[in-house]
């Protein structure tokens, strides 16, 4: 009877295969900010995160190609040349973390570390400084609200599909263009070197985890279920 989608921008590719745009709903993924707020006070080891000369930044997914970790690296290395007290923590595991790992230049391979999967990212996210999202594509990026809801400033490619609805660039996160290192690196610096940017984009972000609620995203799909 209906369709569901996570954005517009896949409703828009629903519509270009002729779909009726009355059968198309948009509704977003929600998220648990209780049970985030409950995992981020769990204790987390680790002498970065725990050192306040350290500026760390931190990214979290499958170490696939569409999470374009090998553009973060890139951008990562630009940002090192300036900032000598940046650091990169990946969180995730895949197919690509050989070849991620051999990405590290010399002097960079004690300033990177890919930590594989963890069972509760949100703890390392809360300790981090900024989160960044470098994805050649996604479907809905829920760790973007994730990121919101641990208290961290979120950076983000403008990909298909979801951050350019997440994010206003400038007033709840950055953006960032696709597939490219310079653009992310840009956007790091410019958190690095602007303290109340980092804080103001970091309430406006907290604020905007309403709309993702589970009573917010729940009462959608009860409409739904009485539109049918």
């Amino acid at each position: 009877n209906k369709i569901v989608v996570l954005t517009e921008e896949m409703k828009d590719i629903y519509l270009s295969k002729k779909i009726k745009e009355n059968k198309i709903i948009v509704i977003n993924n929600m998220i648990d900010k209780d049970e985030i707020e409950r995992k981020v006070k769990e204790s987390v080891n680790h002498p970065w995160l725990d050192d306040n000369n350290i500026f760390t930044i931190a990214a979290v997914g499958r170490l696939v190609y569409e999470k374009a970790y090998d553009v973060l690296i890139r951008a990562f290395e630009i940002v090192y040349h300036k900032h000598k007290n940046v650091r990169l923590i990946i969180i995730g595991d895949g197919y690509m973390r050989e070849k991620l790992e051999s990405m590290k230049l010399p002097n960079l391979v004690d300033k990177i570390e890919i930590l594989g999967y963890e069972k509760n990212p949100y703890k390392f996210l809360k300790k981090s400084d900024i989160f960044v999202l470098s994805s050649r594509y996604e479907g809905f990026p829920n760790v973007i609200l994730e990121a919101f809801a641990c208290g961290i400033p979120v950076i983000a490619t403008k990909c298909t599909s979801g951050p350019k609805e997440i994010i206003e660039n400038g007033k709840n996160g950055l953006l960032a263009e696709v597939d490219n290192a310079q653009s992310i690196a840009d956007n790091i610096e410019l958190l690095i070197n602007n303290v109340e940017l980092r804080k103001v984009i970091t309430e406006n972000a907290e604020k905007s985890l309403d709309q993702y609620s589970l009573n917010t995203i729940g009462k959608k799909y009860v409409d739904l279920l009485d539109m049918v």
